[in-house]
């Protein structure tokens, strides 16, 4: 059966794909948009299936679903400067409420590139939610899906209209009181669960970890009412919020990552001299997790806190 080809950028269906760059449409056919084959695959390998898709005309990318459109068509479905060959659509999932027992809890993010980064950490360290708040960033949006790098598919996410629906010990991360979040999870060991889901459910308290916004951080009435107070100890006035979450994730699971040997995707590291003040966050290309030239985060003390060259120092005369 020959198949038609979309060359008109007003087709009807183009027009409804393009309709989903907007929140207000998204949230009202609870569908989004994936850009982009790695995308498509990542859907495709968490099992979720497109309910519609377009391609690059010649391209046979997606499946018998896939419509063939004109470059120039399809690029006005486009979000990306760059443009993509295979775009999907696919339907929104919201878990019922928070779920452990790894809950990240994402409070007023307004960059949805912050929000996707940070879904893409929690599928990294294992989550098994992440929550957001009334007037957080959309994660379906383009960008942040694009952040997620796929993880969007991986992880439940689910509407949190107040702190107290989260699992577990509630641990707000604050910029300044609390605890140093290394001593923080010394005291709370065995609580967090592990990545691979080992060891009976029963003995393992969920946890769920509060980030809120670079500028504003969590309000103080949100710090209050949770059972714990953590701070990253930086030399700066805060962290980027998906770094900082990044960060809580690693340090409150990094016992499960080292005694499974679990390294995040992407990542490179040398078990044998690895030095034992912790590696530097990120590698040449500066990214936090994973990426072709990345290392894995933290070390057997976990992360050492200073400068680059420093520990370049240390390494050399340790390792």
């Amino acid at each position: 059966m020959r198949r038609t080809l979309i060359t008109n950028p007003r087709n009807r269906r183009l027009r409804e794909a393009r309709r989903l760059h907007r929140r207000r449409e998204r949230d009202r056919t609870q569908r989004f948009l994936a850009e982009g084959e790695d995308l498509i695959e990542a859907a495709a390998r968490s099992g979720r299936l497109p309910l519609e898709g377009f391609r690059l005309a010649g391209s046979g990318l997606g499946g018998r679903e896939f419509a063939d459109v004109s470059e120039d068509a399809l690029a006005t479905v486009c979000a990306l400067s760059s443009g993509s060959k295979a775009i999907a659509v696919f339907e929104q999932r919201w878990a019922e409420r928070p779920v452990g027992p790894l809950c990240l809890y994402l409070h007023g993010l307004s960059d949805p590139g912050n929000v996707g980064a940070a879904i893409r950490s929690a599928a990294a360290f294992g989550a098994s939610c992440v929550a957001l708040s009334p007037r957080c960033a959309d994660p379906h949006s383009p960008k942040a899906v694009r952040a997620s790098m796929g993880a969007i598919f991986a992880v439940h996410l689910a509407r949190c209209s107040t702190p107290a629906e989260l699992p577990g010990i509630r641990i707000a991360l604050a910029p300044r009181g609390g605890v140093r979040l290394s001593e923080l999870r010394g005291r709370l060991a065995g609580a967090a669960a592990p990545l691979c889901g080992g060891g009976p459910a029963g003995r393992r308290s969920p946890l769920s970890i509060l980030v809120g916004a670079e500028r504003d951080g969590l309000p103080p009435e949100i710090v209050r009412g949770c059972d714990e107070i953590a701070r990253i100890p930086v030399e700066i006035d805060s962290l980027n919020a998906a770094m900082a979450a990044t960060i809580a994730l690693y340090e409150l699971t990094r016992e499960d990552i080292e005694g499974m040997g679990v390294i995040v995707e992407g990542a490179r590291s040398s078990p044998a001299g690895r030095c034992l003040t912790g590696e530097r966050i990120g590698g040449a290309t500066g990214e936090l997790i994973g990426g072709p030239t990345g290392e894995l985060i933290g070390g057997a003390d976990g992360l050492c806190g200073r400068s680059d060259e420093s520990c370049e120092r240390e390494r050399a005369d340790r390792c």
